[in-house]
């Protein structure tokens, strides 16, 4: 038994608003992950500020993984495994190549 998939014209693309408000907060939230000074060992006030910085923004990894997981869900409606795979190579693994080959390379000198 074949499973039919819907040509891209017929499946309507929905935005969900909950997804792109926690999206944009896990993006907020890594930013303030990543300027925060935690792992430089500050001391006093500036240690408590830092942690609670660090407390408080840690959800927003696992919050990208969900909001990937909810957008997949019936991809096969929308194109082809085969489909799938191919874009997200070009999409990921080509930019990963070339910003790792680029940093390596200015990383030399």
């Amino acid at each position: 038994m074949e499973k039919k998939t819907m040509k891209p014209q017929d499946v309507k693309q929905r935005s969900i608003p909950y997804i792109t408000v926690l999206n944009v907060v896990a993006c907020f939230s890594v930013l303030v992950l990543h300027t925060s000074s935690f792992w430089s060992h500050p001391s006093g006030n500036y240690w408590l500020i830092a942690n609670i910085k660090e407390a408080t923004c840690y959800f927003a990894v696992p919050v990208f993984f969900m909001i990937t997981g909810v957008t997949l869900i019936d991809y096969t409606l929308r194109e082809s495994t085969k489909t799938f795979f191919i874009k997200r190579f070009y999409k990921t693994v080509i930019p990963f190549l070339a910003w790792g080959g680029y940093r390596s390379y200015t990383f030399m000198f």
